[in-house]
């Protein structure tokens, strides 16, 4: 496998698409407030397609620093 692949590979594990899979990660029971912290960028996420997206690594260390 080529670094590339191994790369691509790894970030497909790293990140979690939508505001349910997020707030399920995060340990939140309601989606609404995951999805309000997502709409004034208290989370480090991006809209892609207009779903939600976050890396696990950013919102770890986001929330640990907090």
């Amino acid at each position: 496998m080529s670094d590339d692949q191994s790369e691509d590979f790894s970030l497909a594990n790293d990140l979690l698409w939508g505001g349910t899979a997020i707030a399920q990660y995060i340990g939140r029971a309601e989606p609404k407030d995951v999805y309000y912290a997502l709409e004034r960028g208290y989370l480090p996420a991006k809209r892609v397609g207009g779903i939600w997206v976050a890396s696990r690594r950013a919102l770890r260390r986001a929330l640990l620093a907090a």
